[in-house]
């Protein structure tokens, strides 16, 4: 990871990849190592940004989450971790970020 080039490899190798990691694979060199940076970076700060006592950030916090867990789930297919991931964003989301009316 520390070169940045670790993306290319696990779409190469990863679990199982999908029939979409190969249009991934095939982005460019400077794309897949600043997407390896940005997942490096954000995801640290997420960890963080969880227990965050503001609401406006807990909630952007979790949607970060989701955009990064889509790609996750298009290039690998990683079981149901990804899924998990995904649920465990919603509990970022407080009640009145569901209501409607």
């Amino acid at each position: 990871w520390h070169d940045l080039s670790e993306l290319k490899n696990s779409l190469n190798i990863g679990s199982i990849p999908t029939p979409v990691a190969w249009y991934f694979y095939n982005l460019p060199s400077f794309l897949l190592h600043f997407a390896a940076g940005a997942v490096l970076v954000l995801e640290l700060l997420c960890s963080f940004l969880v227990l965050s006592p503001f609401r406006i950030v807990r909630h952007s916090t979790a949607f970060l989450i989701v955009f990064f867990q889509i790609p996750s789930l298009l290039t690998v297919n990683s079981g149901f971790h990804s899924l998990i991931l995904l649920a465990l964003s919603s509990s970022l989301l407080d009640d009145s970020f569901w209501t409607w009316a």
